[in-house]
C-alpha cells in the first residue's frame, strides 16, 4: 500500500481505525503471478506500507515473521501495465440481524478490466458486483451466494479475458448483505464490502470515488 502520511521506515502502527485507513491506498495486490508480459509499476521513491492481518488465538503475545518479495522485470519486456483499483466504503454499518448495503463509485480514467474479486469478512452473507459505463448499463460480473468465511482470506477470483473496456466515469456497484448474530452493530474494518480490480492501460492506478 501507499500512504498520504508517510512515517519513518520501520514504523509499526495499528490500522484498525477508519481514520488510519483513509490515509492508505492499495498499491500492489495479487492473488498469483500476473500474465506474461504484464507488470505493476512501482515509482522511484514510492513510500510503501505493508498491511498484515493476524488472528492470535493464544493467551500470550506471539512473534510473527512475515516476508514480502518483489520480483522485477525489464520495462522493455512489459506490454501491459496493470494497477490495482479498489472500490471501498468506509461507512459500512452492519446492524444486528440481516442487513444490506449498496454503493457506487466512478472511475477517474479509462481503463481495461482484467480481473476482480469481492471482499467481506466472516459475517458476510452475499456479495454482487456490477460494472458498466453508466448506471443505466451495468453488467453483473460477480455473484457469490452464499459468502463463506473462508473467502475472507481466499476469495474467488474472476479473470476477465479479453479485457473489458471501461471508459472514464464507468461505475463499479458493490452490493453486500450480512447476517450479524453478535447483538451489536459492526462497522469498518470489523466488516467490509469491497471490490478489488486489476485495471490495465496505464502505469498509474485510477481512482474509484
Amino acid at each position: 500500500m501507499s500512504t498520504t502520511d508517510p512515517k519513518p521506515p520501520g514504523t509499526f502502527e495499528d490500522c484498525t481505525s477508519v481514520a488510519s485507513n483513509t490515509r492508505l491506498r492499495w498499491l500492489i495486490l495479487t492473488t498469483g503471478p500476473l500474465p506474461a508480459g504484464s507488470a505493476m509499476n512501482l515509482a522511484q521513491g514510492e513510500h510503501l506500507v505493508l498491511q498484515f492481518h493476524y488472528i492470535n488465538t493464544k493467551d500470550n503475545a506471539v512473534r510473527i515473521n512475515t516476508v514480502v518479495r518483489f520480483h522485477t522485470v525489464p520495462a522493455a519486456s512489459v506490454h501491459t501495465w496493470v494497477a490495482t483499483t479498489v472500490a471501498n466504503d468506509l461507512t459500512v454499518d452492519v446492524t444486528p440481524g440481516v442487513s444490506y448495503h449498496t454503493y457506487d463509485c466512478k472511475l477517474s480514467a479509462p481503463r481495461q478490466l482484467t480481473g476482480m474479486f469481492g471482499h467481506m469478512h466472516e459475517y458476510g452473507a452475499t456479495i454482487a458486483i456490477d460494472i458498466g459505463p453508466d448506471v443505466d448499463h451495468l453488467t453483473r460480473m460477480v455473484t457469490i451466494d452464499p459468502w463463506l468465511p473462508a473467502y475472507y482470506n481466499d476469495p474467488p477470483w474472476r479473470d476477465i479475458s479479453p479485457a473489458m473496456e471501461l471508459p472514464q466515469g464507468s461505475i463499479i456497484r458493490t452490493s453486500c448483505s450480512w447476517h450479524n448474530d453478535t447483538g451489536a452493530a459492526l462497522t469498518y474494518p470489523t466488516e467490509m464490502c469491497l471490490t478489488f480490480t486489476w485495471l490495465a492501460g496505464a502505469k498509474d492506478a485510477a481512482t474509484c470515488d
